[in-house]
C-alpha cells in the first residue's frame, strides 16, 4: 500500500520506504518500528491514538515489550524525518496526557492502483 502525505512525500508500508515525489531513488527505509508508528498515524488520521494503543500495534503485536521511554525516542525520530522532508510540525502532534494525532492530510493508492482521497 502507498500512502502519499501532503500530495509530494510517499510512504510504502510494504518495504518501510519514504521518498519525494519523482525522487523514489533517494528513499529512506524506515527502521520496522518507525514504518509501524508512522502507518499507525496514518491509518488513523486525525485521531488522537494514546500511548497504550500505539506500544500495542508498533511493540507488543509483535512481540516486543513497550516503554514509554522507547515511545519517545521513536516518535522524535520520526518527527525529524518529517523535518527532513520539510513537512508541515502538525504533521504529528501531541496532544499532552492523550496521546498524539498525527497526518491529517494524505491520500492512499491501492496495490491496484484504485485512488482514495482520505
Amino acid at each position: 500500500m502507498l500512502f502519499i502525505i501532503e500530495d509530494r512525500v510517499y510512504f510504502r508500508i510494504d518495504d518501510g520506504a519514504l521518498w519525494e515525489k519523482n525522487d523514489e531513488g533517494a528513499k529512506v527505509i524506515l527502521s520496522p518500528i518507525v514504518a509501524r508508528l508512522l502507518h499507525l498515524f496514518l491509518q488513523e488520521k486525525g485521531r488522537v491514538v494514546t500511548r497504550e494503543e500505539i506500544m500495542n500495534y508498533v511493540w507488543e503485536k509483535h512481540g516486543l515489550e513497550p516503554s514509554n521511554n522507547s515511545l519517545n525516542q521513536y516518535v522524535s525520530q520520526l518527527r525529524k524525518l518529517m523535518a527532513h522532508f520539510q513537512l508541515p510540525d502538525e504533521t504529528l502532534r501531541t496532544v499532552p496526557r492523550e496521546g498524539f494525532v498525527g497526518v491529517p492530510y494524505y491520500m492512499m493508492w491501492q496495490r491496484e492502483c484504485q485512488r482514495y482521497v482520505l
